[in-house]
């Protein structure tokens, strides 16, 4: 007994890139949570990253941190918001940290 095999349904590759191209618009690949960052945040994150390259985000960290353990609130928060831009998990690896370094006897 002999078994033969049908070729599938052919479909023209201009409707197959369409029917692609749809679902890809309808689903975005980033992981934002739709939050906007400013034009200005945004380049300074960049310029950040320029100068530290991969490990721009735990540098932002650490500033963040000095600045916290030194008081200055404003610069905190600028490098807290460079962290959150460049790794958002680590981001709030660091509000963790903060929370609990103004709570020292609440653990």
């Amino acid at each position: 007994m002999s078994i033969r095999l049908a070729a599938g349904k052919s479909i023209s590759p201009i409707i197959q890139a369409r029917s692609l191209s749809w679902r890809m618009r309808r689903a975005a690949a980033n992981d934002n949570g739709g939050n906007q960052t400013s034009g200005e945040l945004l380049q300074s994150a960049l310029r950040h990253f320029g100068q530290h390259g991969l490990a721009a985000a735990h540098q932002a960290l650490q500033e963040a941190e000095l600045a916290a353990a030194n008081g200055d609130v404003d610069a905190r928060a600028f490098w807290q918001d460079i962290c959150s831009v460049l790794d958002r998990r680590l981001a709030q690896t660091l509000e963790g940290r903060l929370i609990v370094a103004a709570n020292p006897g609440t653990n």
